[in-house]
């Protein structure tokens, strides 16, 4: 054997671990890259999980707020413009020029404007504007089922609350909505 082919074999050998290790480096780099990648989505989308729940936490608390309104015993004034609060609605148009409910609840109803902030939350919601909510007074109806023996009992009120409430930022946005019937008398 030749000293001289045995080095050059060696030599061949050397950059051939230079070129494996560097491959595997790139690998683990690209796995690394993907992991960090993939944490941070699954990261924003807690966030974006966690901020739609505090939305529909904050539209709750309204809606249990127009409840109680409408469980006193004397009732706000209904009119057509909303009130003097600007959410106390009788013979509301969710329909203008036929957008349709859903989205005139969205994005046509001026929520600043023509509602009612609900109180109950101020200084629980920190860094969440104040859920808003709107009570739709609808055309009575009777009650059935009474004896002919007394008198038909007043006519019953029934009541749509819609409330909105937002997370702690401005894109987590919950509407819901509600029937509230305040029974026969």
């Amino acid at each position: 054997m030749h000293p001289q082919v045995f080095r050059s074999s060696t030599t061949l050998q050397r950059g051939m671990v230079l070129i494996v290790s560097l491959i595997i480096l790139v690998i683990v780099t690209l796995i690394a890259v993907t992991a960090l990648r993939v944490t941070i989505l699954e990261e924003r989308m807690a966030g974006n999980t966690r901020d739609r729940q505090l939305a529909f936490e904050a539209t709750e608390y309204a809606l249990r707020e127009a409840q109680d309104v409408l469980s006193a015993p004397v009732l706000p004034q209904f009119t057509s413009t909303g009130g003097s609060t600007g959410g106390y609605f009788s013979g509301l148009n969710t329909n203008p020029g036929g957008v349709g409910d859903i989205a005139y609840w969205s994005s046509t109803h001026n929520w600043a404007a023509n509602s009612v902030a609900a109180n109950k939350v101020a200084g629980v919601l920190s860094g969440q504007t104040q859920p808003r909510y709107v009570i739709e007074e609808y055309p009575a109806i009777s009650c059935d089922g009474y004896s002919s023996k007394w008198p038909p009992p007043p006519p019953r009120n029934v009541y749509r609350v819609t409330a909105r409430g937002t997370g702690r930022t401005a894109d987590s946005v919950v509407i819901l909505q509600i029937w509230y019937d305040r029974g026969c008398s």
